[in-house]
């Protein structure tokens, strides 16, 4: 009897001192933003992620797409690029030669984010002129936080 009394009291201690919430699955989360490069720099603010209050997001993939527009006098060099959020680095490639023929990608994710505004900034070491188009896709899902 003193045992059970003992395991009763172990169990109504452990669920009432829970602290944890559960994740219940939202939807697909998929934020595009496309833009042109109008100054010859280096870094480029390409948009921001909103995740609502009560949610968070597992940023699970990303992917860059550079390309040179009809009469621009930008150019694309040997460097490296990488695209971060909120200053973390979520997709970085080394490339072997010119024009981004890649020789490593590293994609450093999952990457989960709790409620707030998240910034989303597109680097080149090696990228000059203007003219310079991207497209910047980051996908992951999105959660419910339930009590």
């Amino acid at each position: 009897m003193k045992r059970v009394i003992l395991f009763a009291g172990f169990l109504a201690i452990s669920f009432l001192g829970m602290a944890q919430s559960n994740l219940q699955f939202s939807q697909v989360i998929r934020i595009k933003n496309t833009g042109a490069s109008a100054t010859n720099t280096s870094t480029y603010s390409v948009g921001s992620i909103t995740v609502p209050t009560g949610s968070v997001y597992k940023i699970e993939s990303a992917s860059v797409v550079l390309t040179i527009g009809s009469g621009a006098t930008a150019t694309i060099g040997s460097g490296s690029l990488q695209l971060l959020v909120d200053g973390q680095e979520v997709y970085f490639t080394d490339p072997t030669g010119s024009n981004y023929t890649f020789a490593e990608s590293k994609f450093l994710l999952p990457m989960w984010l709790g409620p707030g505004t998240y910034s989303i900034v597109l680097g080149f070491s090696a990228a000059t002129g203007t003219g310079l188009n991207y497209t910047t896709v980051l996908s992951g899902l999105q959660f419910n936080v339930v009590q």
